[in-house]
């Protein structure tokens, strides 16, 4: 957020805790789905393999269609709407990749 120009204010602390429950919601969504028995994956690494499968596209799309959702406020003027359009982007990545790239591999 330092590097965007945005400082810990009222706008980007409420913003902050509202996209943080989205990218904990991506990490909980493949954390439950890994933690539910598979049928053919005994292992770990199969377990990762089956979770990605069976989840990952659903975490990738709702992650996608949040992105599609704030994108819009790029543009503005507004500096709350810009704050908005900083933070829920730079958390939406960071937690499409934890959730998709990270987590698998500590979990495997």
């Amino acid at each position: 957020m330092h590097f965007w120009g945005l400082t810990v204010d009222t706008v980007t602390t409420i913003v902050l805790v509202l996209a943080i429950g989205l990218a904990v919601d991506y990490a909980a969504h493949v954390t439950h789905t890994f933690l539910t028995p598979h049928e053919n994956s005994t292992t770990k690494s199969g377990r990762v393999v089956a979770t990605l499968h069976r989840i990952g596209s659903a975490v990738w799309n709702g992650g996608f269609s949040t992105f599609l959702a704030f994108v819009l406020l790029s543009g503005s003027g507004s500096y709350v709407f810009r704050t908005f359009f900083k933070v829920f982007f730079l958390v939406v990545v960071c937690g499409l990749f934890h959730s998709l790239v990270f987590l698998p591999v500590v979990l495997s």
